[in-house]
């Protein structure tokens, strides 16, 4: 498996495996990722890539022969400054490395359930509660620190109120 990262119509991922590992030389924490070997990291990816082209994202896709939704036009950063529509902004760069890094570690945790297995029964001499638990939606997915990245640039969904 191959990482198409440069915007066309057989891109598969929002980052290239060696701008992310740059990326992961600079930030703490990252160990996972350098001690995943290079088919997972491509994985995590193109993984990543496709859970956040799931999105609904602020402006228009810029050109529809993109196999991804980035780059898109209209779409304005956090200073008021319009984003480049041929190019894919930092932001979604960093959020699709760090989300790949979160689904290495989540895999890795997988071999291992009973580290993470959650609670679905107790007891306590004679009384004993049991419970249903369900499994995670891939949307769950997301850790807190990637949303931070891109909740700026999501489309608000649900209703809108219009005001003449």
């Amino acid at each position: 498996m191959s990482i198409t990262a440069t915007p066309g119509a057989s891109a598969n991922s929002y980052i290239s495996v060696e701008a992310a590992n740059d990326y992961f030389h600079t930030r703490m924490h990252s160990e996972p990722w350098a001690a995943a070997d290079v088919y997972s990291r491509n994985k995590a990816l193109t993984t990543a890539t496709r859970i956040l082209d799931g999105m609904a994202w602020c402006g228009l896709k810029s050109d529809s022969a993109n196999s991804l939704r980035w780059p898109r036009s209209g779409v304005l950063d956090k200073d008021g400054y319009t984003l480049s529509s041929s190019t894919i902004p930092s932001f979604l760069e960093q959020a699709t490395a760090d989300l790949a890094l979160d689904l290495l570690v989540e895999d890795a945790s997988k071999a291992n359930p009973q580290a993470i297995a959650p609670l679905k029964k107790a007891k306590l001499g004679a009384l004993e509660a049991e419970w249903a638990v369900s499994e995670p939606e891939e949307e769950n997915t997301i850790q807190s620190g990637v949303r931070v990245l891109i909740g700026f640039y999501l489309a608000a969904q649900g209703h809108r109120i219009l005001r003449a």
